[in-house]
């Protein structure tokens, strides 16, 4: 049998679900005490996960379009071993 397949996940809508989602709005509105929960997400999404899904993180479309453009010619660039 194929690796990837015999590997894949049963559900992927399932796994999606896992995937944390935290909402930085809060605390880029300033309110109160925002902080600190914050940081304790983050960090348990870290932790346990890996990554997470940032919301209303303040980075608008066209830079973060910008930096996957430099991104991916960086990842295309060819390393010679000196």
């Amino acid at each position: 049998m194929h690796l990837f397949r015999r590997q894949a996940v049963a559900d992927p809508a399932a796994a999606a679900r896992t995937i944390p989602v935290i909402d930085y709005g809060p605390y880029f509105a300033g309110a109160a005490g925002a902080l600190e929960p914050l940081a304790a997400q983050v960090k348990r999404a870290c932790e346990e996960v890996g990554f997470f899904y940032a919301l209303n993180h303040g980075v608008w479309m066209r830079r973060w379009r910008g930096g996957l453009r430099r991104l991916g010619s960086f990842m295309r660039c060819r390393w010679s071993r000196s």
